[in-house]
């Protein structure tokens, strides 16, 4: 049985198998400089395989992935 999830911002989905385990990586992004950068930085992150759902703040040059781990690690972020 597979659950999706829909990223709110962008409307794809992404399969998650049931036993899979879902990981949370805290990034340092450094060259964001306004809201569009931000907005790019988000959309690339979700629309890589396995990445559930990505928040990235401009002020704090960060983003937080919720991530398959099994599909995509945190070195592929």
């Amino acid at each position: 049985v597979m659950k999706t999830t829909v990223s709110r911002e962008w409307g794809m989905t992404t399969p998650i198998p049931e036993d899979s385990a879902v990981g949370t990586t805290r990034l340092a992004i450094r060259g964001m400089t306004c809201g569009a950068c931000e907005r790019h930085v988000q959309h690339a992150l979700e629309s890589l395989r396995g990445v559930i759902h990505a928040s990235v703040d401009v002020a704090h040059a960060s983003a937080t992935v919720e991530h398959l781990p099994a599909l995509v690690d945190a070195v592929a972020l």
